[in-house]
C-alpha cells in the first residue's frame, strides 16, 4: 500500500490521481521565526493584526523566539520585490506597535514566502492500493489553521478504517469518501480568506506592487 504525505506538491497525487497543480488563491504569507520582540516572544499570548494591507500575526514560540506572519495579497507569477522587508515595512509602516517595530529588528534572510494554494478536494484520492493524507489531498490557505488539524484527522481516520480490513483496498474507498466529505467544506471556507480582513472569491492574480487600498 502507497500513502502520499507529500505536500501540496505531491508527486504521488500526480501519479495516482491528477497531474494538476495546486492553484493560486491571491494570497500568500512572508513568516520568519526569530528573536525579536523580547516581551511578546517571552509571553503565552499571541498577537493579530488585521487591516487595509492584510493580516499580520506574532505568537510566542518558546526559546525566546517569536513566529510572525504577514498576509498580503499575492501569487506565484507575481515578481518578488528585491527586498521583501523594504516591502513590508512600507505596506504595514501605519500598523499599530509591535508591527514596525518587529519589521525593523528583521531582515531579508529571516523571511520566507509561501503561497496560498488549493486543491479541488475530489471524492478518490487514489487508485488501487493507493491514497493521499494532508496538503497532498487537499491543499488549502493556512488562514483557519486547519492545515494540520485536518491531516492528523486523516491519519486518524486511515488508521481506522485499516486496523479491522480485510483487503486495504475498499478500506482506502471508504476512507476517502468520508474524508473528501469532511474536508470539502472547510477547504471552501478557507479559500474565502475570511481572517485576512479581505474576500477573494476567485484566484485573481494581485500584482505585489498594489498600494494597500
Amino acid at each position: 500500500m502507497l500513502v502520499g504525505a507529500d505536500d501540496h506538491a505531491s508527486a504521488v497525487r500526480r501519479a495516482v490521481l491528477a497531474p494538476a497543480p495546486a492553484a493560486d488563491c491571491g494570497w500568500a504569507t512572508w513568516q520568519g521565526l526569530t528573536p525579536a520582540l523580547p516581551d511578546l516572544a517571552a509571553g503565552t499570548a499571541g498577537r493579530s493584526f488585521v487591516g487595509d494591507a492584510g493580516f499580520v500575526g506574532l505568537m510566542p514560540a518558546g526559546g525566546g523566539l517569536l513566529q510572525w506572519w504577514f498576509d498580503v495579497p499575492w501569487c506565484r507569477s507575481a515578481p518578488r520585490p528585491p527586498s521583501p522587508v523594504t516591502w513590508l515595512r512600507r505596506r504595514f509602516a501605519h500598523y499599530a506597535a509591535p508591527v514596525p517595530d518587529l519589521l525593523a529588528a528583521v531582515s531579508d534572510a529571516d523571511i520566507a514566502l509561501y503561497p496560498h494554494v488549493r486543491h479541488a478536494v475530489p471524492t478518490r484520492w487514489g487508485t488501487g492500493p493507493s491514497t493521499l493524507v494532508g496538503d497532498a489531498a487537499h491543499a488549502f490557505p493556512p488562514t483557519l489553521a486547519q492545515g494540520a488539524s485536518q491531516t492528523l484527522e486523516d491519519a486518524w481516520l486511515l488508521t481506522r478504517a485499516l486496523r479491522t480490513a480485510a483487503h486495504p483496498v475498499p478500506a482506502l474507498r471508504r476512507y476517502e469518501r468520508a474524508r473528501s466529505a469532511r474536508v470539502r467544506p472547510v477547504s471552501r471556507l478557507a479559500a474565502t480568506e475570511l481572517t485576512t480582513g479581505r474576500r477573494t472569491h476567485s484566484p485573481g492574480c494581485w500584482p505585489a506592487a498594489c498600494p494597500p487600498r
